[in-house]
């Protein structure tokens, strides 16, 4: 019953998170993978695979009902387990691919919440939990994940094109022979059975939509993994290879001077300001550069032929810390620095890790007896303080905090995605979170109590975290999550996925 896999397949994620006792065997060349959404089950298993390999996949899928061993032997489904609705596609040379569509029968335990149509029933972050355990890859958050603060592209030939506002063109130029061209990337979940290419004249394409930042991809031809090769951005992938790299830009810079210029350059504190690294082009006598900004506020200049200028179409410019003026653009929503009260300051400025805790850059403003300022910072945790008539001071209306006094900061939280509960304990005095996710400060991140419980509102980076609760001196795990695994104390720590 597919309803049996599914429910082992997430008892194999609960003993991989508790215990990870089970023996993993290396695999070489193509890996198994196992996906699961509500439109079906999809199984990818190497033909190349030894005897040894396929009884630990059976034994720790709980996969005995599909009959394998008969697979390998004939080369088709045991009639028994076409009778069950499983089928064998077609997908390749290397790879037998087993599916089943959904029924009715998938039970789920009852804590598993469903996604949307399309979306996992168990999210892929578990399923490379499983992929790790039964020594299929290797998890790095950063291949799934990518992050940039910003971005530009590089191609010896265009195969990648906007076709219009979110939707873009792969293309992989030649490759006449090839039977079946799929695209993965970080975008799909380096998945191996979506997004097949079509075969046209300049070679294989396809649409997909991305959203502005990093993506990386590679093709894979006929089972192989193959980075773009019309593509010059590139990182490793972890094994001994190259992921492509794409940014979906959502910045123009434009230069609207000195077109008569050799070679003009953009730089800013976003690069480091390194002043040869992102060379602008001249299109109808204004140099412009596109490229990828992650949301934010930031400082920037022109250099063109060794002087550098600010620029001249941008009336927002402030003088830095080393005592150069710089023009400042900004990427994101406006929220507010405010601190009330102090009628007799003479100025108010406000310093922390999105500055470079500058003390004399972001002045505010005395309006209605209120400093305040408006600023665009991207989503995340970001530690300030407040200079008042040159006297450091924490903002006293803040509720989180990291460090202890008198050398503690507050914290501003932008765009929280995750609020963490703790229903009960209405007899606590105090209750914190602490975790993975802010160095295990036992003191900064107090929660609320509510009727519906004690909660905190926060911003939580993707990828894997781990956390437990504190109320007043007792550390717990967090009873609504049966996610867990062990830590070096044998008391647990709960586990935590965050998905961008």
């Amino acid at each position: 019953m597919r309803s049996a896999i599914v429910y082992a397949f997430l008892l194999v994620v609960g003993l991989f998170l508790t215990s990870q006792v089970h023996a993993q065997l290396p695999f070489k060349g193509e890996k198994p993978i196992y996906e699961c959404t509500d439109k079906g089950t999809v199984i990818h298993l190497p033909k190349n695979l030894r005897a040894a390999q396929l009884d630990s996949i059976i034994s720790n899928f709980d996969l005995a009902e599909l009959q394998l061993p008969h697979l390998y032997k004939s080369g088709s489904l045991h009639p028994e387990v076409s009778a069950m609705g499983w089928k064998l596609e077609n997908a390749g040379s290397k790879y037998y691919k087993i599916s089943k569509a959904a029924d009715n029968e998938v039970l789920l335990p009852p804590h598993f919440v469903p996604g949307k149509p399309g979306e996992p029933l168990i999210p892929w972050e578990d399923r490379m939990l499983i992929a790790d355990f039964s020594g299929i890859s290797k998890f790095n958050p950063a291949h799934f994940y990518p992050t940039a603060t910003w971005g530009i592209n590089r191609f010896k030939r265009m195969s990648v094109i906007e076709e219009e506002a979110g939707l873009f063109t792969f293309i992989l130029f030649g490759h006449e022979a090839a039977r079946e061209v799929r695209l993965s990337g970080s975008f799909n979940g380096w998945s191996l059975s979506g997004d097949l290419m079509h075969k046209t004249a300049r070679g294989w394409e396809i649409k997909v939509a991305l959203a502005p930042g990093k993506h990386l991809y590679k093709f894979i031809i006929d089972g192989a993994w193959n980075a773009d090769p019309s593509n010059e951005m590139r990182e490793s992938d972890g094994f001994r290879g190259f992921n492509s790299v794409y940014f979906r830009n959502n910045k123009r810079f434009e230069f609207d001077a000195l077109a008569q210029a050799n070679k003009v350059y953009l730089l800013g504190n976003f690069n480091g300001w390194k002043d040869k690294e992102i060379e602008m082009r001249k299109v109808g006598g204004v140099w412009v550069v596109d490229m990828y900004l992650a949301e934010g506020t930031y400082a920037y200049r022109f250099k063109a032929d060794k002087k550098y200028y600010l620029d001249p179409s941008n009336r927002i410019s402030l003088t830095d810390g080393d005592g150069f003026e710089n023009s400042y653009t900004s990427v994101g929503d406006t929220m507010y620095f405010r601190l009330n009260g102090f009628p007799q300051a003479a100025e108010v400025f406000v310093a922390g890790s999105f500055n470079q805790w500058n003390p004399r850059e972001l002045r505010l403003q005395k309006k209605n007896g209120v400093w305040i300022l408006p600023y665009v910072l991207g989503q995340g945790v970001y530690p300030y303080k407040f200079i008042v008539d040159g006297k450091w001071m924490v903002d006293p209306n803040a509720s989180l905090f990291e460090g202890e006094p008198p050398v503690d900061n507050a914290l501003m939280i932008v765009q929280s995605n995750h609020q963490f509960i703790l229903k009960g304990y209405d007899f606590a005095e105090k209750v914190v979170v602490a975790g993975s996710f802010n160095g295990w400060n036992e003191q900064s991140l107090s929660m609320k109590r509510t009727e519906n419980g004690w909660v905190l509102d926060y911003y939580v980076p993707p990828g894997k975290h781990t956390y437990k609760f504190k109320v007043d001196n007792e550390w717990i795990l967090d009873p609504h999550n049966q996610l867990w695994e062990e830590n070096e104390y044998h008391s647990g720590n709960s586990v935590l996925w965050k998905r961008p």
